[in-house]
């Protein structure tokens, strides 16, 4: 089902159902009705493809060994960080410039097979395909009676 694809906004990955209502609250009064221009934004495109959910996520600026995607409790975590440092001679003083970003965000990923999960990068476009569980893959066993 689709709605287990669920963005969670808080950076603490402590999710709790009971926090939906608040949430919903909350992002109405934080909703801007001017379009997100932030460039360290990961904008992000989620897609039914029968079998699997398509992930897509925009993360241009950044190389492939820069992100990272990371599973843990079912919460599906992708991050990009890079730095860049500039010294620059000028004159009797050297100047550094330094520069850090790092976007990430957070997916709810029950009822996804996540042994199998795939991704690629190209071009900015990261895909990360996430297989359905089906029946024949949850597991299941009989427990004998002593």
């Amino acid at each position: 089902m689709m709605l287990n694809l669920i963005p969670l906004t808080k950076q603490d990955n402590n999710y709790c159902v009971s926090n939906d209502f608040d949430q919903l609250f909350d992002s109405f009064f934080k909703q801007s009705w001017i379009p997100n221009t932030n460039p360290l934004s990961m904008k992000v495109n989620i897609l039914d493809k029968g079998e699997i959910y398509e992930l897509e996520a925009e993360i241009p600026g950044f190389s492939k060994e820069e992100i990272s995607i990371e599973i843990k409790n079912n919460i599906l975590t992708i991050s990009a960080n890079t730095s860049t440092k500039k010294d620059i001679e000028n004159s009797n003083y050297i100047r550094k410039e330094r520069s850090n970003s790092l976007i990430k965000r957070n997916f709810n990923i029950k009822g996804i097979q996540t042994k199998n999960i795939t991704a690629n990068y190209n071009n900015g476009l990261l895909t990360i395909y996430l297989p359905k569980e089906t029946d024949n893959s949850i597991e299941t066993h009989t427990i004998e009676i002593n």
